[in-house]
């Protein structure tokens, strides 16, 4: 009886000196809304350096058919992070979208990233030095209902400028020969920048791209709250010497409200110690900065808010 005591006993010290198994990563899932440009090759290089520099996880990217349906999926909870615009951020927050018409209140910011920026350009021979100078020029306004279409009308409306004050094209192919032959004046672009047709042409044509008058912000904003005053550094383009004022929206770094303090703390801090990798990816990375970072149109995650307070940037 002894000796089977003593087995049993010593069986059981065994078993507790066995290391328990250790826990799975966990999987974190960002979503981008398009293929290509700023948003995929940032969203690309964050998923790596997450990989890397954040313990216990493993990442994932995955691409949603649009910006709405993101928003949706981070709500649903079949996303943990979205690269999001601010207005489309806000308006699912606040009221809900097209499919799932209910307020999305489990969506948190972590960070506003980049800006998408109207670009205006034009051949440097075309003689159009302003907007005021479109009147009665052939200008590419984008497809209708894109977002391209809907900045370029706020804005030419800004000017006073009616779609029959000039000749409209809709996302025409081939804006280079059309610049080239005399077809095309100017073409309206909406994305981060720099923006790839824009940088090819600007390759082979000498292009502008043309500022946008500070004074015009008061209606422009009337017509699209979170369009603000945005800059394109000198030499985002070739032969472009001078910094340029436009107008553009922020995109943030989404997140869902239920992610731990934790984790959501170090995806914010391992975000802020990539800005050279991410900037590597892609130039738009170069506007990631802390002290934008808490100036989202929604309300911030506990564990971001931890993180700009620690840094003094949110008391």
């Amino acid at each position: 009886m002894l000796a089977a005591g003593l087995a049993c006993i010593t069986l059981a010290c065994t078993a507790c000196d066995r290391p328990s198994p250790a826990a799975a990563p966990r999987k974190v899932v960002l979503s981008i809304p398009f293929s290509g440009g700023a948003w995929e090759s940032i969203g690309k290089a964050l998923t790596a350096e997450y990989a890397k520099t954040v313990p216990d996880i493993t990442t994932e990217l995955v691409k949603q058919d649009n910006l709405e349906s993101q928003v949706d999926a981070v709500e649903a909870g079949t996303v943990d992070l979205a690269l999001e615009d601010a207005e489309t951020a806000y308006l699912a927050f606040s009221r809900g979208t097209e499919k799932q018409a209910t307020p999305h209140e489990k969506l948190r910011a972590i960070a506003v990233m980049f800006s998408i920026a109207v670009q205006v350009a034009v051949p440097a021979q075309s003689g159009i030095a302003r907007i005021d100078d479109l009147r009665g020029r052939r200008v590419d306004i984008g497809a209708p209902g894109s977002a391209v279409n809907r900045s370029a009308r706020i804005i030419l409306d800004s000017y006073g400028i009616k779609e029959g004050a000039l000749t409209p094209f809709f996302s025409a192919p081939d804006t280079l020969q059309k610049f080239q032959s005399g077809e095309l004046d100017a073409r309206f672009f909406y994305s981060a920048f720099k923006h790839p047709v824009i940088d090819s042409i600007s390759h082979q044509l000498d292009v502008r791209v043309l500022p946008i008058d500070r004074a015009r912000l008061g209606a422009i904003q009337e017509q699209h709250h979170f369009l603000k005053l945005t800059t394109i550094p000198a030499g985002t383009y070739p032969n472009q010497t001078a910094d340029v004022q436009t107008v553009g929206m922020d995109v943030l770094l989404l997140c869902r409200q239920e992610l731990p303090d934790a984790l959501v703390y170090e995806l914010t801090r391992a975000l802020f110690a990539s800005i050279p990798a991410l900037e590597q990816a892609h130039e738009a990375a170069r506007a990631i900065d802390p002290e934008r970072g808490p100036t989202a149109s929604i309300p911030l995650h506990p564990g971001a808010a931890r993180y700009y307070s620690a840094r003094e940037i949110l008391q």
